[in-house]
């Protein structure tokens, strides 16, 4: 009642929920406060696991929990990060934890008018303390570039262009994520003061943050590709040599000439050989392009991305001779890759006459086929492998 009214008590403090996936999550923090020097306080009420575990960069630190199932009280985070002050809004945190599931914390807003990071040259584990999603090229209007710096998230990358300014799959930074930024010179960074005040902020902000795929987030690294495909396909995957998928993208709307621009993060732990499978509306055909997982290394630019094309080394190598022939044909080629593959015949009306499997080898390949019994004319050779399709005429004496 107006005799007896309510009081609240605006403490001035402010939340902010942080979505763990399970795997690895890239954090930062935009509000502050005392008790986050507590690791054991902010993570109070999460399912934790012993080998979670919490790094960051500049100097690099380490924390891991330890699960004690005998005594749960002697459970906790130990390690560098809690002994040095804990968790604060000026590092970027990379966190694995066995369970997604998400955290809610609160503090005072960071006042982007007293807070700045020293950018050192080459790469930087960049903390995002503004608490609103803002456009890549507005978030860094702060930041002095040169031509091939790159920021990248966990799912998405741009690069600075010159006058086209940040260029690639990341168009905004998000609320609460971490981000690796690989400078060309050291230099003090701020965020516009502006960007934390509701009546000057710009308009047109992106709600939601990209979504790392679940198998993706196993990963602890990343590293990126600007690329080419031809314009007959929509993008590409990408597969380790156990055939576990550690990227795909979607092709770009940039065309040039006959090719479109694609802009993809591939996943990995280590070193080790990927394959790329482009993908088309109703054909997948692996590519003739071979890379090396290396972490936070970077395939292509813009002036000379990296062509991604059908395995051409079949097409140029595929030969059926004797040709013309009598009863036989032998099939020669190279391939790149191994894997089951059909021989067709059809004639000139493209009634299948025969058919063969074979096997597909790395390096050299050949069969032969056998036509006793075919009349007198002309026919057309398949091979189907990979979705793709190499043909030849033949013709019959």
């Amino acid at each position: 009642a107006f005799s007896n009214p309510l009081i609240f008590d605006n403490n001035g403090l402010e939340s902010q929920e942080i979505i763990f996936n399970q795997g690895w999550t890239w954090i930062s923090l935009n509000v502050s406060n005392d008790d986050f020097s507590d690791i054991n306080t902010v993570f109070a009420g999460l399912e934790l696991v012993t080998l979670d575990k919490i790094q960051s960069a500049g100097p690099a630190r380490f924390d891991q929990y330890e699960e004690d199932l005998a005594d749960p009280n002697n459970s906790g985070w130990f390690g560098t990060i809690s002994s040095s002050n804990g968790l604060t809004s000026e590092k970027m945190y990379k966190v694995k934890l066995a369970e997604g599931q998400p955290l809610l914390i609160s503090g005072n807003k960071v006042d982007l008018t007293q807070w700045s990071f020293e950018i050192q040259q080459n790469w930087n584990w960049l903390p995002y303390v503004v608490g609103r999603n803002v456009p890549v090229n507005e978030a860094l209007a702060n930041y002095t570039p040169q031509n091939g710096d790159l920021i990248k998230s966990q799912t998405q990358f741009a690069i600075f262009d010159g006058p086209n300014g940040w260029k690639g799959s990341l168009t905004y930074l998000y609320e609460g994520q971490g981000y690796m930024l690989k400078a060309s010179s050291a230099q003090t960074f701020t965020y516009a003061d502006y960007l934390n005040s509701t009546e000057k902020f710009v308009k047109n902000e992106k709600d939601r943050a990209p979504i790392i795929a679940e198998q993706f987030a196993t990963y602890s690294s990343n590293m990126n590709l600007i690329g080419q495909i031809p314009a007959e396909f929509d993008g590409i995957r990408i597969y380790d040599k156990e055939d576990n998928l550690v990227g795909q993208a979607q092709a770009s709307s940039e065309r040039i000439g006959a090719y479109q621009m694609i802009y993809a993060t591939i996943y990995g732990n280590s070193y080790e050989d990927l394959k790329i499978v482009l993908v088309g509306a109703d054909k997948e055909v692996q590519s003739s392009t071979t890379l090396v997982f290396v972490p936070d290394a970077l395939y292509g630019s813009f002036n000379t991305p990296l062509i991604i094309e059908e395995d051409s080394l079949i097409k140029a190598t595929f030969n059926a001779a004797p040709n013309p022939f009598k009863d036989y044909v032998n099939v020669d080629f190279k391939a790149t890759s191994s894997g089951a593959a059909i021989l067709y015949v059809f004639d000139m009306n493209n009634r299948e006459i025969t058919s063969q499997k074979i096997d597909i080898e790395e390096g050299e390949n050949n069969a032969n086929i056998k036509f006793e019994q075919l009349p007198r004319g002309t026919y057309v050779l398949q091979l189907r492998f990979n979705g793709n399709t190499y043909a030849k005429i033949l013709i019959k004496h």
